[in-house]
């Protein structure tokens, strides 16, 4: 079992290292040949695709296919995850129909009456929007088989099909940029590295799982049914997560306008890069809760979910620090002095890195268990209401700057209620955030270090901002190495970087 989740978490976290360096490379690039308003006119278009609003209309029927491809795995069960898998994949191809023909013919309303775009790009946000609509149907394909894929606990084939894809795309955005076309290409870009996806994981699915095939005799809408009681739940908190990311972009395409949107993104890349590097551990998690459940093994989950969530900490507070004392500075090196105005507002948004370890791992294992997701469901509601609510209320006066006290001050205020119910896991609130605490400290160390020392007090380069910010995170994780952890962490984090 240890052999598998490092495994996965290898090969999760270097995907989504590489997948996050290529975003964060590619958007000062767009930026300067098409300019901040074509971007965030980019973004909004985006809005509406399946990794957007759109995937609301997955009703949690991704998540359910892994849980429940896991738990037909471990009981042999070949028969009815074929069943699963070609009746939710017809489904979701049908539904992707639906949202082709309805997006074709509504993408001129949306572009002229809801988004606040100059009348001057309209045209050609129109054109982008119906591109994004009319691959709905492979993009709703590709998501079941994400889930199916989950399930087997493939990530290496996930992670690596997802980091090939943004290859693709990023190098049709370079090529087509540097011809001269515009927003345009940028769109078309994504789509067509969207559709290897799907190509990808068809062609990998025999070697996968031996028993794969795409037959209409295995369709069974009760297999479905089976599993809808999951999704439901899933589907709440779904739309809630999907409502909550969304719309406060969606409140910037209304009442601010596109370049503030390209503001908004470039706030949010690094606390969003942070939150994906710790993601694909909760990712990887869940299949793993699901069999331990099934085996009964209540001993080893309580001892996954307290390592886990200290590991978490222990790798992503000191970065997280670090970001908030160098933001002035990676500002700077990544998108240029124009932008650096920005830096209290990233500093503002890494406070939201801070909880949400502590929120999502705990929940992927609550769902993996199929266990209090009714109160989870609730939290995620109250989370997103209290998000939706305070940016409709700050936009107006405060701009970006309200919208982001929406969304980072909208977790906290639930945050208890959320480390009560992982006491379910028989590890003591205050054990934990003792460990929090202490993690803190010993992060913040590097602080006083790099004050005092003038080797940094010289012209910036890209060179000397990454030696800072790998001194400060080199320097955090030797400390809890040697006085938070004891000797069977030792043991496990060394075995973990050194097979890494």
């Amino acid at each position: 079992m240890k052999k598998k989740i490092l495994r996965n978490v290898s090969f999760s976290g270097s995907a989504s290292i590489i997948s996050g360096l290529v975003g964060f490379l590619l958007l000062p690039f767009i930026v300067s040949r098409i300019g901040p308003v074509e971007y965030g006119i980019f973004l909004m278009v985006n809005l509406f695709s399946v990794t957007g609003y759109l995937y609301i209309l997955d009703m949690g029927f991704q998540k359910t296919v892994a849980r429940y491809t896991a738990e037909y795995l471990a009981k042999n069960q070949t028969e009815k995850i074929l069943q699963l898998l070609n009746s939710t994949l017809l489904i979701f191809l049908s539904l992707g129909l639906l949202v082709a023909i309805l997006g074709f013919f509504l993408s001129p309303a949306v572009v002229r009456l809801l988004l606040d775009i100059p009348e001057a790009s309209q045209d050609r946000a129109i054109f982008a929007l119906t591109l994004v609509f009319l691959s709905s149907p492979y993009q709703f394909f590709s998501l079941v088989l994400a889930g199916f894929y989950e399930g087997l606990q493939r990530f290496d084939i996930i992670k690596t099909v997802h980091v090939l894809s943004i290859i693709i795309n990023a190098v049709l955005v370079v090529l087509l940029l540097n011809i001269g076309y515009g927003l345009v290409s940028v769109v078309a870009s994504l789509l067509i590295s969207q559709a290897f996806v799907i190509v990808a994981y068809l062609s990998m699915a025999k070697n996968s799982f031996s028993g794969f095939t795409l037959d209409r005799k295995y369709i069974s809408l009760q297999s479905v049914k089976e599993v809808w009681g999951v999704a439901k739940m899933l589907l709440i908190g779904t739309t809630s997560t999907v409502i909550f990311f969304e719309t406060p972009k969606l409140v910037i395409s209304i009442f601010l306008g596109p370049l503030y949107m390209t503001y908004y993104e470039i706030v949010l890349k690094l606390p969003r890069f942070l939150k994906g590097i710790l993601g694909f551990v909760n990712a990887v998690v869940m299949p793993v809760a699901s069999e331990l459940q099934s085996a009964r093994r209540q001993e080893t989950i309580s001892e996954l979910f307290r390592r886990g969530f200290l590991y978490q900490n222990y790798f992503a507070i000191p970065i997280i620090l670090c970001a908030i004392y160098l933001a002035n500075d990676f500002l700077i090196v990544w998108v240029g002095k124009e932008y650096v105005q920005l830096a209290p507002l990233l500093q503002f948004a890494l406070l939201w890195n801070i909880y949400t370890p502590v929120i999502n791992f705990g929940s992927a294992l609550f769902l993996g268990m199929n266990l209090r997701l009714r109160e989870i469901t609730v939290l995620n509601v109250a989370i997103t209401a209290l998000s939706v609510v305070l940016s409709l209320s700050l936009v107006s006066e405060y701009g970006i700057f309200g919208v982001l006290v929406a969304f980072v001050g909208s977790g906290f205020l639930v945050l208890p209620f959320y480390i009560y119910y992982f006491s379910e896991f028989r590890v003591k609130p205050k054990v934990l955030f003792g460990k929090y605490v202490s993690t803190f400290a010993f992060s913040f160390i590097p602080f006083f270090i790099l004050e005092n020392l003038d080797l940094f007090d010289i012209q910036l380069t890209l060179g000397l901002f990454f030696a800072e910010g790998f001194l400060w995170c080199l320097v955090s994780w030797g400390l809890l190495y040697l006085f938070l952890f004891d000797s069977e962490d030792r043991s496990l984090v060394a075995g973990f970087v050194f097979k890494s």
